[in-house]
């Protein structure tokens, strides 16, 4: 039976939403599937909630799974794949943003934090700017750290000497939807800034029209890694409710619908659903080329929230 605790984000009742019986990536039943949704604010939470021993188990996926990149071999495109693929580039307004946009609000005496730093990427890119760069992963080892020093804790689990420091920007890349208390990750964070603080943060966006197409078959449902599913609204409002004020908001994600890496991936993720469950996966969607067609062609009628797989969101902490 799904548990149906109140929406963390504004307290009101939740009710049964999606139900996925396995974890695909590591091909095993997970009691971590079911997902509640909130009926004010719409806000989606994997029901019960994973103990935080339990969670180091999700991702140990070998290798293909290294530092968050999931890795299989490439599909042979045809030429109807790549038909598809032409549109949907012509059709993408891709607004993703990299470290690089921010160059002008980092300088020398800046100080960065990367949260989920993973394989170290974005401490290179600052690097290039300040002198000061830091990041956070919850994982042993050295991630690609570059000579940076990484802290090992969560969001929600902030060490003591990290919650000593305040820093001038924080980048948050698809993070909070992994954080078992993403209340608590962002109340962590505002702790850690200051007055002007920028705060870059970015969630697979819950009211995309591809997820809302495919659900549990869609490669951005991915629980229990995913434990909570946000739209542009409700993370606006956590955002807001904690003295960040609200700069720009940007969506992305869209051309990777038609892929055929992507519509190969999640119509194996079918394929195990229903060889698993066959009840639960005769009610799921395969991503055929046609539908994939279809979503195209139904995309084009949206606004960028219904159409793009992520939002993002930059924003100042007011000190309030």
């Amino acid at each position: 039976m799904v548990r149906r605790n109140p929406c963390i984000l504004c307290g009101s009742e939740t009710a049964p939403w999606l139900s996925m019986p396995i974890d695909p990536k590591r091909r095993k039943p997970t009691p971590f599937g079911n997902v509640v949704r909130c009926s004010r604010c719409s806000f989606g939470s994997v029901s019960p909630t994973p103990e935080k021993s339990e969670v180091p188990d999700f991702y140990d996926l070998g290798e293909h799974y290294p530092q968050g990149i999931y890795r299989m071999p490439d599909p042979e495109i045809d030429f109807m794949d790549r038909v598809l693929g032409k549109f949907a580039w012509l059709m993408d307004e891709n607004a993703r943003k990299s470290p690089r946009d921010f160059a002008n609000m980092i300088d020398e005496s800046s100080f960065v934090l990367d949260i989920g730093s993973g394989r170290g990427e974005r401490l290179k890119e600052y690097s290039k700017r300040s002198r000061n760069v830091f990041g956070m992963e919850p994982y042993d080892g050295d991630p690609g750290s570059g000579g940076h020093r990484v802290f090992s804790c969560t969001a929600e689990g902030m060490t003591e000497d990290l919650k000593a420091m305040r820093f001038d920007f924080i980048s948050m890349i698809h993070v909070l939807e992994h954080c078992i208390d993403p209340v608590k990750a962002i109340r962590n964070i505002r702790r850690i800034s200051h007055d002007g603080t920028i705060l870059w943060v970015e969630v697979p966006n819950a009211e995309c029209l591809h997820f809302l197409r495919f659900g549990i078959c869609s490669e951005m449902f991915d629980a229990p890694r995913h434990l909570h599913f946000f739209n542009t609204e409700n993370l606006g409002h956590l955002l807001a409710d904690n003295g960040f004020e609200i700069l720009e908001i940007y969506y992305c994600g869209f051309e990777r619908h038609h892929n055929k890496f992507w519509r190969k991936r999640e119509c194996e993720i079918f394929d195990m659903l229903n060889e698993f469950s066959p009840e639960i996966g005769g009610r799921a969607v395969r991503h055929t080329w046609l539908k994939s067609a279809a979503l195209m062609s139904a995309s084009a009628l949206q606004t960028q929230r219904k159409k793009y797989d992520c939002v993002g969101f930059v924003c100042r902490f007011s000190g309030v």
